[in-house]
């Protein structure tokens, strides 16, 4: 099975403007002494680390000439390990490379994948790694989760007007902490992803439009 999945790409919201609809105050982060897991998404900063992931992908087709969508065919699942690949500190700030796959191929557009920063206020995604030394550039606004989140709804609908559609979910799932982004101009592209105190949990990203892409990580 060929691992390069998706072509969706990652899509930062920020949560500011719009409608907000508040779904009250989220927990605290699990305490576990005061390391970097206590905060959200803090547990993927550790270096060496690895989770064994089971990756599930469903699709459909679409025939340009005659409009049709094909049914939905799910692939059988496969194993793949995601790992801390890159590690490095500067100037109070974690960063980070994680990559995703097995022995096929690396899993791509999934929504673990890629660089990653950290500091005592939150949690970013990278465009690229930062250079040898220097600590990234960080805004607040930018930022993907913050240490300790606030559950709530941030939804942005400009759609009657020919415009865009965003909405950014941020939910506690058991000990987990979940960022849900949708975004549909047209066609639609979704990504979410759940970190625990002890790493990722599940994930879920895909888009569609004239057919529908969709794929899932559960921790095994």
């Amino acid at each position: 099975m060929k691992l390069t999945l998706l072509a969706s790409s990652l899509f930062i919201v920020a949560a500011c403007g719009g409608k907000s609809k508040p779904a009250g105050p989220g927990d605290p982060p699990p305490d576990n002494g005061g390391g970097e897991e206590a905060q959200a998404y803090g547990a993927l900063f550790t270096q060496g680390a690895s989770w064994q992931l089971e990756l599930t992908t469903e699709d459909s087709s679409y025939d340009e000439e005659t409009g049709d969508t094909g049914g939905m065919e799910k692939a059988a699942p496969v194993l793949v390990t995601c790992e801390v690949a890159q590690f490095a500190e500067a100037a109070g700030v974690k960063s980070i490379e994680i990559v995703c796959g097995n022995e096929e191929g690396e899993a791509g557009a999934d929504p673990l994948s890629g660089y990653w920063a950290m500091n005592e206020k939150g949690v970013w995604r990278l465009p690229a790694w930062p250079a040898e030394g220097e600590a990234p550039g960080l805004l607040d606004e930018a930022m993907a989760i913050a240490a300790a989140p606030v559950a709530g709804v941030d939804e942005q609908d400009d759609s009657e007007n020919g415009g865009e559609y965003s909405k950014v979910t941020i939910e506690r799932k058991g000990d987990a902490w979940c960022k849900t982004e949708v975004y549909a101009m047209g066609d639609e592209s979704w990504m979410s992803l759940c970190v625990g105190p002890d790493g990722p949990t599940e994930a879920n990203w895909g888009w569609g439009g004239g057919s529908v892409h969709e794929a899932w990580f559960v921790r095994k």
